[in-house]
């Protein structure tokens, strides 16, 4: 049924759209210029769908004209299984609510494109803005008339500026990471062009941790196989690497695969908060290939992160480093790199 196809590939084309205007710095002077014309561009891309609603019952009828006249069903259904198969796995259609997920992995009628229609129609609009705050990231998210902003900034101060220009409500959704968090959440956000990405979280699920108390985490790979680094950014301004690799050639890890890293059962370690005082932070990156990058920083036989005089690198040169790493092409891969990362944020207090 090629109706239903060129419907099902008009969706992705729209919710591609879509995604690259929410995600791309917009090429306007002002946030007010930026939402009215994703709204226009909503608009235009739903009226393309809107009328494309209306040819399907013409085109349901020719596929009942073909059923009539002898072709087999998998033969009509053949372009719905693909369009099926394609748009559940979109990453907009996964942010949607558990019912317009429903629909767009049922799209194989009218009443189904309809309510998909709805649900295109009902999506926030989210833009990236640019405030004179350093070491920050903020997208501003319209729905109707409600304003509200995500992200994060680095300095308490930036935040009490953010919440007298916009106010308290819309701003409870910022987050202060101070540096070097901040740095790497900047790090580890901008290449992430894998389906799945890992996940970090201390066990004791603590933002603020004491001198003493555990800092045993738990790491989950993607859904995919991958090979997955793991550093641990001090407070010292030290780095330690967790995940060094085990002989000449740094081995996969399995899908989703969990990791425990300092609880002194599933690891023999044990580890806790220790002076001195400050942010640290736990970062996860996963890749198809090995980041030659960060290869290239595991020296002698403990595979950590050092200079040419061995001493442990700090935090400014492991982040240049990921940073170049992650945006650099290897020579083996075709198309887009896959990558993606995760990171966990600590407060180590006295």
């Amino acid at each position: 049924m090629r109706g239903v196809g060129r419907i099902g590939r008009l969706a992705a084309l729209y919710l591609a759209c879509w995604l690259d205007m929410a995600n791309a710095q917009p090429a306007f002077e002002s946030v007010d210029e930026a939402v009215s014309e994703a709204r226009r561009e909503i608009a235009r891309l739903s009226a393309v769908l809107t009328r494309d609603e209306a040819q399907f019952q013409a085109e349901l009828n020719a596929a009942e004209t073909a059923l009539s006249r002898g072709n087999t069903v998998s033969q009509v259904t053949e372009d719905i299984g693909l369009a099926r198969r394609f748009l559940p796995e979109h990453s907009l259609v996964q942010q949607m609510d558990g019912r317009c997920q429903r629909t767009f992995s049922q799209l194989n009628g009218r009443q189904q494109i309809s309510e998909a229609l709805r649900c295109v129609n009902d999506l926030p609009i989210e833009v990236p803005i640019a405030l004179p705050y350093q070491c920050s990231s903020l997208r501003m998210i319209v729905s109707g008339s409600r304003m509200r902003l995500v992200g994060f900034v680095a300095q308490d101060a930036d935040h009490t500026d953010l919440a007298t220009r916009f106010g308290q409500a819309a701003t409870r959704d910022v987050e202060v990471r101070p540096w070097p968090v901040c740095k790497a959440l900047e790090t580890i956000t901008l290449p992430s062009t894998m389906v799945s990405a890992p996940t970090v979280r201390l066990l004791s699920d603590q933002k603020v941790v004491r001198f003493g108390e555990s800092l045993a985490f738990d790491v989950v790979t993607p859904s995919i196989p991958s090979f997955t680094y793991i550093a641990y950014l001090q407070a010292d301004d030290s780095v330690i690497n967790l995940a060094p690799r085990q002989g000449p050639l740094r081995q996969q890890h399995a899908a989703n695969q969990r990791l425990r890293f300092g609880d002194g059962q599933v690891d023999p370690r044990v580890f806790t908060a220790a002076p001195p005082a400050g942010p640290e932070a736990i970062v996860v990156v996963s890749a198809r290939s090995p980041i030659e990058g960060l290869e290239d920083l595991e020296t002698g036989s403990d595979g950590q992160y050092r200079t040419a005089n061995g001493q442990l690198i700090s935090r400014q040169i492991y982040l240049a480093q990921l940073d170049a790493a992650l945006t650099e092409m290897p020579e083996n891969v075709i198309g887009e790199r896959e990558l993606s990362a995760d990171l966990v944020y600590i407060r180590v207090t006295n």
